[in-house]
């Protein structure tokens, strides 16, 4: 076949949508230096931060109390850019129509 000619092929252009409440690790731990709970509030998980921000009240009141809430405290801020990080990737998979724990395959 000599001669044959390829036809052009046609070259298609996505563009990936912007995520809407996309959220912001660093405010996240700002948050979370303030008043454990707060960042929990920030990421729209609200009863995980009533239990934080009232259990840590409730502690500080008490002798025994104040290294709990304190290591509670710690451990908030060293978790709270992995939240705001997962919180995003559930956002994007769900403004992509996927299940988190679905594959995606780009080639």
């Amino acid at each position: 076949m000599e001669g044959a000619q390829v036809p052009p092929q046609q070259v298609v252009y996505v563009q990936q949508a912007p995520m809407l409440n996309a959220k912001s690790s660093g405010l996240a731990i700002v948050l979370a230096f303030l008043w454990p709970g707060l960042d929990y509030f920030y990421l729209e998980d609200g009863w995980g931060g009533v239990k934080r921000a009232i259990g840590c009240a409730f502690l500080l009141f008490t002798i025994i109390g104040i290294p709990v809430a304190l290591i509670i405290w710690i451990m908030g801020l060293a978790s709270s850019s992995r939240r705001t990080a997962e919180f995003n990737n559930n956002l994007m998979m769900q403004n992509q129509g996927t299940t988190p724990n679905q594959q995606i395959v780009q080639q």
